[in-house]
């Protein structure tokens, strides 16, 4: 489960090329080469407009015909996290997931089949100040788990 995306198919690859095309601008500014296997793990996550676990992302390369290994997409997803385009959670059922950092969003992880959902941080971030008064913390991670709408059904 990821964002839900709108518009027509031919708005939805316009973003994808969006995105494309500042990742590689990220990877070279940051000292990054704009390999093959990172564009095809980059676009495997602007598809799926969400997060996703790696061996899922393995699996839609193939899928798309490419031939990546599972330890190159491994290394791909380390690489474009250092610089900061991917970032990963833990699911409840500890399995890793992957999502493009993008606008600021927290998520909402089942706690019985991994599914992530981002919500849209201002959202939240409204709640926090009372949060930070009553407890003193210190916020920079809102991670919310509970059952999907699937896993309720």
């Amino acid at each position: 489960m990821g964002r839900t995306t709108t518009g027509t198919p031919s708005e939805a690859g316009a973003r994808a090329e969006e995105t494309l095309a500042h990742c590689r601008d990220l990877l070279r500014r940051n000292g990054g080469r704009c390999t093959q296997s990172r564009l095809q793990v980059v676009r495997a996550l602007v598809e799926a407009g969400g997060h996703l676990p790696a061996r899922v992302i393995h699996e839609r390369i193939l899928a798309d015909g490419g031939s990546l290994e599972m330890s190159t997409v491994y290394r791909a997803l380390e690489r474009l996290t250092s610089i900061g385009i991917v970032h990963s959670l833990t699911t409840a059922a500890g399995e890793n997931s992957y999502g493009l950092v993008a606008e600021p969003h927290h998520h909402l992880v089942c706690r019985d089949c991994g599914a992530v959902a981002e919500l849209p941080a201002a959202r939240v971030d409204a709640m926090l100040p009372e949060a930070v008064d009553l407890t003193g913390f210190e916020v920079d991670t809102v991670l919310l788990t509970g059952r999907c709408p699937r896993c309720r059904a």
